[in-house]
């Protein structure tokens, strides 16, 4: 753990039948988050 703030976009999706949630997918921009925390470096 780096201890370092990050900002992450991401988009979660359910699927809702008769009111109650049947599935669920999330997605979220994980290489953005590892470059932020310099996991990896940025591109370039």
């Amino acid at each position: 753990a780096t201890g370092k703030p990050v900002n992450m976009t991401g988009i979660s999706i359910h699927r809702v039948t008769g009111g109650q949630i049947q599935e669920g997918w999330l997605n979220f921009d994980a290489l953005g988050m590892m470059q932020q925390l310099g996991v990896i470096p940025p591109p370039g």
